[in-house]
């Protein structure tokens, strides 16, 4: 039985058969292994000699011993094996092996040239023994000490990118390896930037404004007019109309239009085809997208944009507005329908707040289809004062406002005064008369360059950019800063009403063909602007908003969207800073808890992504903004503070 059997003073040595004790043989030799599986197994006989081959022919058994029992033979070999160990140290392994350690990119153990990377990876490094840290640190400082080995950082390539990471990665460094020993430092790497500062000099767009060409051919001054209102106000059948009679579309184009709409019974739609050119817009019969044309005035060059009615498509809308110098608001004059459009919930009522709050102050009020109403002088003066209580409210100057009756279906009014008798008591101008007298806004030429990317489309062989200067300008050549991006591109071409131009200044809608960048990854909403000046980019900012109808009270927290020129992002009102008068401005209460319809505040506001922005003070078209919840405007704000 096992508990009878006298284990403890067994000698286990004696159940060894000789075969255990060669020296220098290993299972791993008798065993054959796929040419995969050998190129991840450490063979010892690859780079060491082999310990048996040293030991002269002596038998084992015959092996002399001193008077302590001591094998002499195994002090020899104890000796041997001590000085064995600089070539193993000296001796790298094959390629094959080194594959899956991490080694320091600084100096290579071969040829002591520096890494290709440039980048010092021992934060990577997993930790080691105190013994083998003394052992590497002595052989650095015996390569460092080298003077055919002193590296030198190349003044000729740019490092400012690597150096933030190398601070990164040297801040959160475990390893103490000393600071001197790092291959790149930033004090190495700045004299490269300073020698490529005055390069970047050369090529900014900050030099002193060129003397202003005119944008058309025909040397008028460019005005960019949006025409918005209710949906079926009879918006795009009014421009329509007024583009053939100016002769901007000609008379075998209406007839090819009659002809297809009279197929689908839909004969009003003629002059609305005109700029409905999209194939879903014209089987619904609303507008969709904002559509673009160019008219001329008397004085005026005018670009046209026909705006979305609907309510789903107000996004259009206010990308469009924010183009705009002046705004057209149409007003179905037939009975009802002005009282649909302007009570709580109707188009007019949010347009007119839309383009009041993106900076646009010249209105003309277009009272259509007069015809509906056998042209009722008091139907058109009960709309006008309605109207005009109300766009006093909103900050219209009375100075800025016109009405004018017309019909856009008949064409009355629109370029001729009419001259029916049912018309005599109207002695106003006509339609391209009010027009022609819109004042020209100062164009911001002097300030850096900010074009905001509107559209981005695919040209013959090319991409292209476009969108209006809302300052600055910009030349064929010149390098321009895409942000937030941060990428540098090179103006190669620009287009403008289909014509090349070598500069293009603010207020000019422009097509923009780019090289040196990769077009496709830019998005709408990103900005070309001045390289020496770029525009301003975070995540969080401070601003003053007015409250309109809200459907629940603004609290911190409060997710809503953001409208800031074509740009469509998610924010989150993070913080309630105070609740000012509505109308003096003065601080009412500060940390409120919650903001009702109606009301003004300071609040904070943080985004999503980093977007470009400016402080209302400096550049007005990008420091205001729109909030909209649940499908309604809730807030118009200006920007005040960058955080």
């Amino acid at each position: 039985m096992s508990r009878h059997r006298h284990v403890r003073q067994r000698l286990y040595s004696e159940d060894y058969d000789d075969d255990y004790d060669v020296f220098g043989q290993s299972v791993e030799d008798d065993i054959n292994y796929s040419p995969e599986d050998e190129s991840f197994i450490y063979d010892r006989s690859r780079n060491q000699a082999n310990l048996s081959s040293r030991m002269d022919n002596v038998g084992l058994n015959d092996t002399p011993t001193s008077d302590d029992g001591a094998s002499n033979l195994g002090v020899d070999q104890g000796n041997k094996i001590n000085q064995t160990v600089p070539v193993v140290q000296v001796v790298r392994p094959s390629n094959n092996v080194t594959q899956g350690f991490v080694i320091h990119p600084e100096k290579s153990e071969t040829d002591g040239k520096p890494s290709q990377s440039g980048l010092n990876l021992s934060v990577l490094d997993s930790p080691k023994r105190k013994n083998v840290k003394q052992k590497t640190d002595s052989k650095r400082n015996s390569r460092n000490s080298s003077p055919s080995l002193k590296r030198t950082a190349s003044p000729s390539v740019k490092r400012t990118q690597l150096d933030i990471a190398e601070k990164a990665c040297s801040s959160n460094r475990s390893s103490p390896t000393p600071q001197h020993n790092i291959s790149i430092s930033g004090k190495k790497s700045e004299p490269s930037v300073k020698q490529q500062e005055p390069k970047l000099k050369e090529t900014s767009t900050e030099k002193t404004a060129p003397p202003i060409e005119s944008s058309t051919e025909s040397g008028k001054d460019n005005l960019n007019l949006i025409v918005v209102g209710h949906v079926d106000a009879g918006k795009s059948t009014l421009m329509g109309h007024l583009l053939f009679k100016l002769g901007c579309v000609s008379k075998k184009v209406i007839q090819k239009y009659e002809h297809e709409t009279e197929k689908i019974g839909k004969q009003s739609f003629v002059y609305a085809w005109v700029l409905d050119e999209v194939e879903e817009e014209r089987g619904r019969g609303i507008t969709m997208d904002i559509g673009k044309s160019k008219f001329e005035t008397s004085s005026k060059s005018i670009t046209l944009l026909d705006a979305p009615g609907h309510k789903d498509f107000i996004p259009n809308m206010i990308s469009g507005a924010t183009q705009a110098d002046a705004a057209l608001l149409v007003i179905d004059a037939t009975a009802g329908e002005f009282e649909t459009g302007f009570e709580s919930g109707g188009q007019t009522r949010e347009h007119t707040l839309l383009i009041r709050s993106l900076g646009v102050n010249q209105l003309i009020v277009v009272i259509n289809k007069m015809d509906n109403v056998s042209w009722s002088q008091q139907r058109f003066d009960e709309i006008s004062q309605k109207l005009g209580a109300f766009l006093h409210q909103v900050g219209f100057k009375d100075a800025d406002v016109c009405y004018v009756p017309c019909s856009g279906l008949m064409g009355i009014n629109l370029i001729e005064k009419p001259k029916d008798p049912s018309t005599a008591w109207y002695k106003g101008p006509t339609l391209i008369d009010s027009i022609d007298k819109f004042n020209l806004p100062e164009r911001p030429i002097n300030k850096p360059l900010r074009m905001c990317v509107h559209d981005i489309y695919k040209n013959i062989g090319t991409y292209s950019v476009s969108g209006r200067i809302e300052t600055g300008y910009m030349n064929v050549g010149n390098k321009v800063s895409i942000q937030p991006k941060g990428e540098v591109a090179v103006i190669k071409s620009l287009t403008v009403d289909d014509v090349s131009r070598s500069t293009a200044f603010a207020g000019t809608y422009v097509s923009v063909v780019l090289t040196n960048v990769d077009v496709e990854s830019m998005c709408v909403g990103h900005v070309l602007c001045d390289l020496q000046h770029p525009i301003p980019v975070s995540n969080r900012f401070e601003a003053k908003i007015v409250l309109f109808d809200l459907i629940y009270p603004i609290t911190k927290g409060y997710p809503i969207t953001l409208h800031l020129l074509s740009l469509v992002d998610p924010v989150v009102i993070t913080k309630l800073n105070a609740q000012l008068h509505k109308v003096t401005g003065e601080v009412m209460k500060k940390n409120p808890r919650c903001l009702m319809k109606n009301t003004a505040a300071i609040v904070t506001v943080e985004t999503s992504r980093p977007i470009c922005m400016e402080l209302y003070k400096d550049v007005r078209e990008f420091g205001r903004f729109m909030l909209r919840d649940s499908g309604v405007t809730v807030a118009a704000g200006l920007i005040v503070n960058i955080l």
